[in-house]
């Protein structure tokens, strides 16, 4: 089963056709995306591509306003970068709340602050003052509306984002329960 970002395309006999026909399915289905970026996805080799690789994550606090979210990048572990935020200018600790893996997490967390940035609370911060909901549909609208994936890509890209997302832990759970996949109907 293929996730919904993933775009299926044609076969086709030249580099020149295949490019040409990504970037209509570009500006179709990613209005937001550049000639230049779609011509750098469609090109790059896999070791390019996924050099950028990622988790976009949302982190809360108790000791923060409600309705106060972290939101940030990394390309290390989610609970790795949860230390590093715990320092002495933070009473708590943060609680990852949620997370997805993009091949391109700081063009992700671009685009989705992007997306909060009425709710921002200051250009420097990563901080956002907003209904988690909100936060999540930003997150949700990345990942369906961001780069797609190049047809050579799609392999790697499923079983990259797979690998990330069954070997991530925070606090010895799994970040994605199986639970959280199922689509209530």
């Amino acid at each position: 089963m293929q996730p919904d970002n993933v775009i299926n395309f044609p076969d086709r006999s030249s580099e020149d056709e295949d490019f040409a026909a990504f970037w209509e399915e570009c500006k179709a289905t990613a209005q937001r995306i550049s000639y230049e970026r779609a011509h750098w996805l469609f090109h790059a080799k896999p070791e390019e591509y996924f050099s950028r690789a990622g988790w976009v994550y949302v982190l809360g606090n108790q000791f923060l306003a409600d309705d106060v979210y972290k939101v940030g990048r990394t390309t290390g572990r989610i609970e790795r970068r949860m230390r590093q935020l715990y320092t002495t200018g933070v009473p708590g600790e943060f609680d990852c709340l949620d997370a997805w893996w993009f091949a391109d997490c700081h063009h992700a967390e671009a685009f989705v602050h992007e997306l909060l940035e009425d709710y921002r609370l200051d250009l420097s911060r990563e901080f956002f003052c907003a209904d988690l909901k909100v936060i999540k549909e930003a997150l949700m609208m990345c990942s369906a509306t961001g780069d797609p994936c190049p047809p050579h890509m799609v392999e790697q890209m499923l079983r990259r984002s797979r690998n990330a997302m069954d070997s991530e832990t925070v606090r010895g759970a799994p970040l994605i329960e199986p639970s959280d996949l199922e689509v209530p109907f």
